[in-house]
């Protein structure tokens, strides 16, 4: 018997591509429909938080146009913002004139100019009192 050797042809596995694999993300691969949206919206985005928002903003204005124009009572303030301007610059000039005659009179500094002042806020007074009524 005869024993004869065979010599088989060695076949070399085929690797494959890397753009055969499915790691492989490239522009053929590309799928125009994205799985997730590129916007995803929310509750503030919706027509019912615009509403709402809305909805609020006239609701605390007419609240507080109801406050300040029908339910709130004259105080100080009120007084003061309708009074004349020769008043209210008579009145505080004379204020701060008394407050710095006391002073003086404490620190025991004489006090006859700032008593020939105080009584010069009236001529000021009067003089502030013809030119308002002349742009009236």
């Amino acid at each position: 018997m005869s024993l004869q050797l065979v010599r088989y042809k060695t076949v070399k596995p085929i690797e494959p591509r890397f753009s055969r694999t499915g790691a492989y993300q490239g522009v053929d691969r590309l799928i125009l429909k994205p799985s997730t949206p590129a916007y995803i919206p929310n509750y503030y985005d919706s027509q019912k938080f615009i509403n709402t928002r809305a909805i609020v903003a006239v609701l605390s204005f007419t609240i507080m146009m109801a406050y300040f124009g029908y339910f709130r009572e004259p105080n100080d303030i009120d007084l003061i913002l309708n009074s004349e301007p020769h008043v209210l610059a008579g009145n505080l000039e004379r204020k701060l004139l008394k407050e710095q005659i006391e002073q003086a009179k404490r620190a025991g500094k004489p006090t006859d100019l700032l008593e020939a002042q105080l009584s010069y806020v009236d001529v000021k007074e009067a003089a502030i009192k013809a030119t308002y009524d002349k742009k009236k």
